[in-house]
C-alpha cells in the first residue's frame, strides 16, 4: 500500500477493538434490539481512559520492598535457536526472592543487565521480550523449575546467562456448523500435567485467547512443547465479553478440545518447535443442547425451604470457576429449572443451614436434584503449638475451612458456618462442615506454619475429610510450628565436583502419599551446586538428582520408579536440618 503513513499520538485515551469486541461482531450473534449507542460509547471511554491511565504509571527508578544490601548480580541475555547465540537488546530482567522484588531493568545493545544493592539471599531471574518466550534463569518453560542464584552480602556474580528462545504460536479460526466465525470465544492452550493417576489440562495464560471478529485466533509467546487447545463451552444466550445485552449467542456449545474431542481423552496435541507458527489450528463448534436441571430445597422433614442454591463449574486451576448461576427458592417458589451448558456442576444451598452435592449433565439432558438443608457437620479438636517461641494467644487464632478438589470452587462460606475462635484451653468446636475440606487458621499467624492436623492415625492434610452433614468428628488436632525441617545439600557429578542447576526431585518414601503437593518438591540447585528445601512435613522421603526431569510427568509412578533407582532415602522430623549429597545422573 504505497504512500500509507502512520501518525502516533500522544493522547489520554485509545481504542483497543478487543474493549469493544462488539463493533466487529457478525450477523449471527444479533438477537435484540440495538443497544444505546451511548452506553456503549460510554463503556468504551471508561476502558480507553483506564487503559491510558494504566500506560505509563508513575513509579520509582528503584524501588524495593526487599531489605538493601551491596550485592550485585551481572549478565546478559541472549536468544538461542538454530542460530548462534546473539544478545537481545532492551528485554526486561526481573529478580525476585520470596520477600519480595525490586524493579526491573533492560538490557544493553550487548544484551547485558546489572542489578546493585542486593541483599544477600536466594534469587530467581526473569527475561521478557516481545517475540520471545518468557524465560526463567535455568528454566525450559512454565513448569520447569528455574536454577536460583544464591548471593552473599558482599558478592559480585559475573556470567549469569539468560537463554531466550522465539516464541512459537498457535493460530486458527473457529467457526460454527454453518461455517461462520465465532466471535468472542476463549480459547486456551495448555499442557497436560499427571499426577499419580489423574491428569488435568493446565491452562497457558497468554494475550489473543479470544476470538475476533472473523473467528480467528492467536496465542503467541509459547516455548516449544506438545500443547492442547481447547475452547470453553458456552450456553445459548451468554453474553460475548465486553459487549452489550443484544449480543447474546443464539447457540451454544459444549467444551471442544482440538481439533473436535468434547475431552482430553480424545484430543490432539500441537507439537510446536522454537519459534514456529503452526497455522489453521481450526474448530467447528457442534451446537450443543443445554441440559436442563429441575432444582428444589427441602428442609429435614421434605417441606419446602427457603434459601439460596449456587451452581459452580469449577475450572481447570483448582479453585477457579468456569460458569456459576444463582437459584433463588421458597415455599412460594419451590421449584426451578435453569438451563446449564453441559459439564459437571457442583451445588450448594444456603439458607439457615447448608448442603452441597455434585451433578454431572450431558448435552440436552433433563435432570432434577432435591438439596436438604441440614446443620451439618460437627468438628471439634484442639489446637497446639509446638515451637521455641512464644505462641500467640489463643483467643487471636481463628481456625476456618477451605474446599479441596472439585469443592475448591465453593468460596469457605459455602462450606462451613464461618471461622471460629480457638478457647483460651486451645479447644474449638466447629459447625455447619460439608463438603471435601481442609481445616486452615482463618488469617495467617505471623511466625508459625500448619504442620499437621491429626484425625486418628490420618494427617487431614494428605487425606481431607469428605461430609456429607451430620457426622459429629471428635478429637481433631491441629498442630502449628515455628521451626519446620530442612533439607539442604549439594549435587555433585561422577568426580564429585559441584553440579550447577541440576534437577533434584524429593517425594514421600509414603506409597499413599506420594503424589500428594504438600510432600513432594522439584527444584534446581543453584550456581554452586547448591539446594534447600525448608517446608517439608515430617516423614520419610526420596531425593534425586538429575540433570532433566520431565516436569510434566514426573510425579506419575512409573517416573518415580525411575526416580527411585537413584534416590537416597532421608528421613525428617519436624525441627530437623539435614544435609546430603545426591549425585547427579541420568534417569534410567
Amino acid at each position: 500500500m504505497a504512500g500509507l503513513t502512520l501518525v502516533l499520538k500522544k493522547t489520554e485515551g485509545f481504542y483497543n477493538p478487543r474493549m469493544c469486541p462488539w463493533k466487529h461482531a457478525r450477523r449471527q450473534q444479533l438477537r435484540r434490539p440495538a443497544f444505546p449507542v451511548f452506553v456503549a460509547l460510554l463503556v468504551c471511554w471508561g476502558a480507553a481512559n483506564a487503559a491510558a491511565q494504566a500506560v505509563a504509571p508513575p513509579r520509582d527508578p528503584r524501588a524495593s520492598d526487599l531489605a538493601a544490601g551491596t550485592a550485585i548480580i551481572r549478565g546478559r541475555v541472549v536468544s538461542v535457536g538454530s542460530k548462534a547465540s546473539a544478545p537481545i537488546r532492551d528485554a526486561r530482567v526481573s529478580v525476585s526472592a520470596p520477600a519480595g522484588s525490586v524493579d526491573p531493568v533492560f538490557t544493553d545493545g550487548a544484551g547485558r543487565f546489572e542489578f546493585k544493592g542486593l541483599a544477600a539471599g536466594r534469587y530467581i531471574l526473569t527475561a521478557e521480550k516481545t517475540g520471545f518466550v518468557k524465560t526463567r534463569y535455568g528454566s525450559k518453560n512454565d513448569l520447569d523449575p528455574p536454577v536460583p542464584v544464591d548471593v552473599g552480602g558482599t558478592t559480585v556474580l559475573d556470567g549469569i546467562e539468560i537463554r531466550m528462545p522465539k516464541g512459537a504460536a498457535i493460530l486458527g479460526r473457529i467457526v460454527d456448523e454453518l461455517g461462520e466465525p465465532v466471535v468472542g470465544a476463549a480459547v486456551s492452550v495448555g499442557f497436560l500435567r499427571a499426577a499419580g493417576a489423574d491428569t488435568r489440562f493446565v491452562g497457558v495464560s497468554r494475550p489473543g485467547s479470544q476470538t475476533d471478529d472473523r473467528g480467528e485466533y492467536r496465542v503467541g509467546g509459547l516455548p516449544a512443547g506438545r500443547y492442547y487447545v481447547t475452547v470453553s463451552g458456552s450456553s445459548e444466550g451468554s453474553l460475548i465479553a465486553g459487549a452489550p445485552l443484544e449480543w447474546a449467542r443464539t447457540v451454544g456449545w459444549g467444551r471442544t478440545f482440538y481439533f473436535a474431542s468434547p475431552s482430553l481423552a480424545g484430543a490432539t496435541p500441537v507439537a510446536l518447535g522454537a519459534g514456529e507458527e503452526r497455522a489453521a489450528v481450526d474448530f467447528v463448534l457442534v451446537p450443543s443442547r443445554p441440559a436442563r436441571l429441575t432444582l428444589s430445597l427441602t428442609d429435614a422433614a421434605g417441606a419446602p425451604a427457603t434459601g439460596m442454591i449456587n451452581l459452580l463449574l469449577p475450572g481447570d486451576t483448582p479453585g477457579s470457576v468456569l460458569a456459576n448461576r444463582g437459584v433463588p427458592l421458597s415455599p412460594a417458589n419451590p421449584k426451578m429449572t435453569p438451563t446449564l451448558e453441559p459439564g459437571e456442576w457442583v451445588a450448594v444451598a444456603l439458607g439457615n443451614a447448608r448442603s452441597i452435592a455434585r451433578v454431572k449433565l450431558s448435552s440436552g439432558e433433563e435432570a432434577s436434584l432435591t438439596l436438604t438443608l441440614g446443620s451439618g457437620a460437627r468438628i471439634t479438636g484442639r489446637v497446639v503449638f509446638d515451637g521455641s517461641s512464644a505462641p500467640p494467644a489463643l483467643a487471636t487464632v481463628r481456625l476456618g475451612v477451605r474446599g479441596v478438589g472439585p469443592d475448591a470452587a465453593v468460596p469457605p462460606p459455602g462450606l462451613s458456618s464461618g471461622p471460629v475462635a480457638v478457647k483460651a484451653d486451645g479447644s474449638f468446636e466447629m459447625s455447619g462442615v460439608v463438603g471435601t475440606i481442609e481445616l486452615q487458621p482463618a488469617s495467617p499467624l505471623r511466625g508459625w506454619m500448619l504442620r499437621a492436623v491429626r484425625y486418628g492415625d490420618r494427617d487431614l492434610l494428605d487425606e481431607p475429610l469428605t461430609l456429607s452433614g451430620g457426622e459429629d468428628i471428635n478429637g481433631v488436632q491441629v498442630f502449628f510450628t515455628d521451626q519446620v525441617a530442612d533439607l539442604s545439600g549439594t549435587t555433585v557429578d561422577s568426580e564429585e565436583r559441584p553440579s550447577p542447576g541440576c534437577t533434584v526431585a524429593v517425594f514421600s518414601d509414603d506409597g499413599r502419599m506420594r503424589f500428594g503437593p504438600r510432600r513432594a518438591r522439584l527444584l534446581r540447585a543453584d550456581q554452586n551446586g547448591r539446594f534447600s528445601v525448608s517446608d517439608l512435613p515430617e516423614g520419610s522421603y526420596l531425593a534425586a538428582a538429575t540433570p532433566e526431569v520431565d516436569a510434566a510427568v514426573w510425579l506419575t509412578a512409573d517416573y518415580l520408579s525411575r526416580l527411585q533407582a537413584l534416590a537416597a532415602r532421608v528421613s525428617l522430623t519436624g525441627r530437623e536440618k539435614k544435609a546430603i549429597t545426591l549425585r547427579c545422573a541420568s534417569v534410567p
